[in-house]
């Protein structure tokens, strides 16, 4: 046979896949087009998923769980509200609602939306509703058994709260799969999937019928559609196989024309044909977002041949247990930052006590400046930032104002020791204020947004404090990080020529790796080192967000593995507002390992994974940079 016939045969796989992919993008598109509808009210809790059942069709029972799976948000947080309202009446449920809600985070967070995990996502959220039913039951009532409900519920809860980890770990490790795995695994993964929905299914079907001792209800569910449909396995396998990205159906198709994946592997020119359209596919769905460097494109080394063997070769269940410690990681991280941003809602002194009957709008602001301006203003439940902000200088600069000419202003005074701050509220500086209150960036602020910022300001502080920290503190903080990271980067290249001599090209390599890209993401910031002086008034608040990130960096091991570990390391807010405080802690944590190196020798994925580290910052950093520069187009 001639030599040429493998690649013969990759060009012919690329000339079919181009006529393929735009069938598939026109299928697509059409397909969308059908499915596509205007999105629910956000907060209709127990009955949203019931009444879609009811109103869509079920002739195959497709439609319906396309629309179910695309609404999968739409009462969301009304059912989480109302859960933790009815685990306040029966506590034994709070352990399974607490899980429930870090893992919906988690997946909230996530920037894939892949359509089976979020079938998953939908039973998890159609089971937990069916506890709704307790806002029925008195806790202590008795069954005819002489078993009280929470007797009864108890070891299903806990049961389910354990099944609702163990399934957003298993979600967890297939999306992290990359596509050459997840097309040729597909049949392994989906039954592995599908066994979650059984699950869910099953623990509902417990609920409810514990509840309905309790309740008097029959236990019926012949009117559900959805829940007939979540137990027909044919059905569930349909969807999944339909509800394959685009992607994976075109890797599908080479991998089938290669003969399979066996026969796929043993041809280096069709296996460099895969990840050279593996890489490009993955480019695509990011929005040609950076890559981590590796290989040249669709070059495949021995090395890169046997991980991708090795991964193939590994079972579902395998990967899933393998992967439980990283996810337990970012579990407990989020699970802690939603504790954390609870105990930052502090009450401040001064703050106003809402009543139930309101006269307007600004009745629902609870820091009494604030109220007094919003009403003044006459705005109703939202404002353009930049006009709030403007308002804010304006009002802050009266009542100073007034303060130095002895003027006995109406409403609430400006304190003494407030005046430094106010004067740090200049038209220079209230862009950074703008961008604090307006946290998605809309152009807008709320009255829910308002009240936010002014309860997450740290204990003790005025709010001309923590306004100030926005106009001026932070930009001290982040310039004052910045020569840290500078300082350690050069504290680095004059260890490396001190290190033992087996280490020294580890450490050059990441050096030569890891300076540009840190240059590029603190290059272009506009540090103020003419008020370094007030750096200290904002250090006690400075210094608890370096120790929180800090303490959720160590939970990580150091090891950002992924966008959404970093997301949870940063917290709610954008990633540049901590991005030097990151770098400069994992470049210590970097700088501590190489004095390591001059006594011992360093294994050699140590650093590779700082760098990887690093990486991941960058391209989480360009991520949002690309996001910002969508919403305002002037962003460098």
């Amino acid at each position: 046979m001639s030599s040429d016939r493998p690649l013969e045969h990759s060009e012919a796989v690329a000339s079919e896949l181009r006529d393929v992919e735009q069938l598939l993008n026109t299928a697509a598109q059409a397909s969308e087009a059908q499915r596509t509808r205007p999105e629910s009210v956000v907060g209709r809790a127990a009955d949203t998923v019931n009444s879609a059942g009811n109103s869509v069709s079920n002739s195959s029972g497709l439609d319906l769980l396309w629309d179910s799976v695309n609404s999968l948000v739409d009462g969301l947080p009304g059912l989480v509200k109302a859960l933790d309202d009815i685990s306040r009446i029966h506590p034994y449920i709070a352990a399974a609602v607490g899980v429930f809600k870090v893992v919906i985070e988690l997946e909230v967070k996530r920037r894939d939306n892949d359509k089976k995990v979020n079938l998953l996502f939908l039973e998890m959220k159609n089971m937990m509703s069916a506890l709704l039913q307790l806002q029925n039951v008195r806790p202590n009532h008795i069954g005819r058994d002489g078993l009280t409900v929470g007797m009864r519920l108890k070891s299903i809860v806990k049961q389910t709260a354990a099944d609702i980890k163990e399934c957003a770990n298993a979600c967890d490790t297939y999306m992290k799969k990359r596509l050459l795995v997840k097309v040729p695994k597909s049949g392994a993964w989906d039954e592995t999937l599908k066994g979650y929905v059984q699950i869910f299914a099953d623990r509902k079907t417990a609920f409810v019928f514990a509840m309905s001792i309790h309740t008097g209800m029959a236990v019926d569910n012949a009117n559900d559609k959805l829940d007939q449909l979540m137990t027909r396995m044919d059905v569930l396998l349909e969807f999944f196989e339909k509800a394959a990205p685009q992607n994976q159906r075109i890797l599908k198709i080479m991998v089938q024309r290669a003969g399979g994946t066996e026969q796929a592997l043993k041809e280096q020119t069709v296996v460099q044909e895969l990840l050279k359209r593996e890489q490009s596919l993955d480019s695509a769905r990011t929005g040609d977002a950076p890559v981590i460097p590796g290989p040249p494109l669709g070059y495949a080394s021995r090395s890169q041949l046997q991980l991708l063997k090795t991964e193939l070769a590994e079972a579902p269940v395998a990967a899933i247990r393998s992967n439980f410690e990283s996810f337990e990681r970012k579990f407990e991280i989020l699970q802690q930052e939603m504790i954390d941003e609870m105990r930052k809602i502090v009450v401040h002194e001064g703050d106003r006590v809402i009543s139930t009957v309101l006269s307007g709008p600004h009745d629902r602001i609870i820091d009494p400046d604030m109220f007094e301006l919003w009403k003044d203003m006459r705005w109703r439940g939202i404002v353009k930032a930049r006009h709030l902000v403007l308002a804010i200088h304006d009002y802050y600069l009266q009542k100073l104002d007034d303060l130095q000419h002895g003027i006995q202003s109406p409403g609430h005074h400006l304190s003494e020791s407030d005046i430094w701050a106010v004067e740090q509220l200049d038209l220079m500086h209230l862009q950074p204020v703008i961008e604090a209150l307006d946290a998605d960036a809309s152009g807008f602020v709320t009255i829910q947004e308002l009240n936010q910022f002014t309860n997450t300001r740290p204990q003790g502080w005025s709010l001309p404090h923590w306004l100030a920290f926005w106009a001026i503190g932070w930009q001290l903080a982040m310039t004052d990080y910045r020569k840290k990271i500078v300082n350690i980067l050069k504290a680095m290249s004059n260890l490396a020529e001190g290190i033992r001599h087996a280490n020294r090209s580890k450490v050059r390599w990441y050096l030569e790796a890891v300076k540009p890209l840190v240059d590029e993401m603190t290059s272009s910031f506009q540090g103020n080192t003419e008020r370094l002086s007030l750096l200290p008034r904002f250090q006690a608040h400075i210094q608890r967000e370096e120790t929180r990130v800090s303490k959720h960096l160590e939970t990580a091991r150091y090891d950002l593995d992924a966008p959404d570990t970093l997301a949870f390391i940063n917290g709610r807010r954008g990633l540049e507002r901590n991005i030097f405080t990151l770098l400069y802690l994992l470049l210590v944590r970097h700088y501590n390992i190489m004095k390591m190196g001059q006594k011992c020798i360093i294994h050699p994925d140590k650093l590779l994974d700082a760098e990887s580290s690093i990486q991941m910052v960058k391209d989480v950093y360009e991520l949002r940079r690309q996001s910002l520069s969508c919403k305002w187009p002037l962003v460098p």
